[in-house]
């Protein structure tokens, strides 16, 4: 999912990005933290959901961060 939300942003390694995410059984519990690159902005979640719902929230978390940092 990590390399999911990197990919969808169309980052690489300078996208100031830091994601991690651990599943357990049936739910998968993301932390997120984005940057926009002169540091001004940030955004930063700690979100859990159902394992079968986490891709689908990566996603429309990329198209909000795209939205919110104009990338």
């Amino acid at each position: 999912l990590e390399r999911r939300l990197l990919q969808a942003l169309g980052g690489g390694c300078a996208l100031p990005l830091g994601c991690v995410c651990h599943i357990t059984g049936e739910e998968a519990e993301l932390r997120v933290f984005f940057a926009s690159e002169d540091g001004q902005q940030h955004y930063s979640e700690r979100r859990v959901r159902p394992r079968s719902e986490a891709e689908s929230y990566v996603l429309e978390l990329a198209e909000q961060l795209k939205k919110d940092f104009a990338l």
